[in-house]
């Protein structure tokens, strides 16, 4: 199995509220292994279920608008190719290899936690919490900041980008792979350092 510990670990502290996040070079990227955690009193985020507790092991669930502006200065949401990158490195094409490496259970130190998200099909849910579902059958999912169009879709104008492309580990444990979610979904983000 890849070993992802052989590259330089180390931590950051987020100035914003002094949380202390643990950080890993892969390749020629520093990446957070751990979810931001980060409440941003001026913008709505949620934990899983509703519960403090989650949102310290797990982090915040973001909208993607909200997303592409939460990383703390310095470190920046990755976009889609930052992610494919990472799941050629950790599973070299095998979907199956790269989650085993990327979560929480092996020993690289990316340490990804299946601990679920919010979907929405729709765009514009009034409420973060309330969007369509909670999914949390060993899954969850990583915005990246690339937008892109589901042209499908006859309520979506071609002008819109009304989606973003998404990194998934799971379902079910099962499967790594790049997706793509309405941007008023709620998941979780890791950010890369600038």
């Amino acid at each position: 199995m890849l070993s992802l510990n052989l590259y330089s670990q180390s931590t950051m502290i987020d100035w914003r509220d002094q949380q202390e996040y643990h950080t890993l070079k892969i390749g020629e990227q520093v990446w957070m292994t751990q979810n931001l955690a980060y409440n941003d009193p001026k913008a709505p985020s949620d934990c899983l279920g509703d519960s403090i507790r989650n949102c310290v092991k797990y982090g915040r669930l973001y909208t993607w608008e909200i997303a592409k502006k939460v990383c703390p200065r310095g470190w920046r949401l990755p976009a889609k190719s930052e992610f494919e990158a990472l799941l050629r490195f950790a599973g070299g094409g095998d979907r199956k290899k790269a989650l085993k490496v990327l979560t929480a259970d092996s020993i690289t130190g990316f340490n990804a936690l299946l601990g679920g998200y919010y979907y929405s099909y729709y765009s514009a849910p009034t409420v973060l919490h309330t969007t369509d579902y909670f999914r949390e059958d060993g899954v969850t999912a990583f915005w990246t900041s690339t937008e892109e169009y589901y042209s499908n879709l006859t309520a979506i104008s071609h002008d819109e980008k009304q989606m973003a492309d998404v990194m998934v580990l799971g379902p079910r444990r099962t499967l790594a792979f790049m997706n793509v979610y309405f941007k008023e979904c709620a998941l979780s983000v890791r950010c890369v350092k600038e």
